[in-house]
């Protein structure tokens, strides 16, 4: 008879448990995995010199000959970031068109950090010369580099005349060493 209460404990039981419901046991596990590219991405020139405004030059200064202006750039004035996944090697290279009034022109030789490193001026900006050659490594947040301080320099021919002459100077990013090296 005591045999026969637990089985009926038993049978009881088993019988309460279909009746709730499946019971999920804490061994059933369920897995996924998750994943993520992560890209290099560009070698951009983020900052740029915007304006070189050289000091006025006079008819009294050019009857002694070409007048070579120059005005320094901060440092900073130039800022490019390398976000590519890579040491990169760049140039930062330069073009200037011709210095106008609207009527009369002149070429300018305008030279950017060096002198004697001297623009070509051309109307369609094609003649772009390397002014600076880095090499920049590149950390998992990307690697800024700044110019450091440098001078602009114009030339002024003594056959320019009277005027308010204006250039447009291009900034590009080369990648590999530059046009002009």
């Amino acid at each position: 008879m005591f045999m026969n209460k637990k089985k009926m404990l038993l049978v009881a039981s088993i019988a309460l448990m279909s009746s709730v419901g499946t019971v999920a046991s804490a061994e059933t596990v369920g897995e996924t995995t998750s994943s993520v590219n992560i890209q290099g991405g560009d070698l951009t020139l983020e900052k740029w010199a915007q304006t070189l405004a050289f000091k006025t030059v006079t008819l009294n200064d050019l009857s002694q000959g070409p007048v070579t202006r120059t005005v320094t750039l901060p440092a900073g004035s130039f800022v490019v970031n390398n976000l590519t996944g890579a040491d990169q090697t760049w140039s930062l290279a330069a073009g200037v068109t011709t210095f106008s009034d609207g009527t009369n022109q002149f070429d300018g030789s305008l030279a950017l950090g060096d002198a004697q490193n001297k623009l070509v001026a051309t109307p369609d900006l094609s003649g772009m010369k390397a002014i600076t050659t880095q090499t920049t490594p590149t950390t998992p947040t990307g690697h800024v580099w700044q110019s450091k301080a440098m001078d602009a320099y114009l030339t002024v021919p003594a056959t320019a005349g009277l005027g308010h002459y204006q250039a447009t100077i291009r900034y590009q990013l080369q990648q590999g060493v530059g046009q002009g090296e």
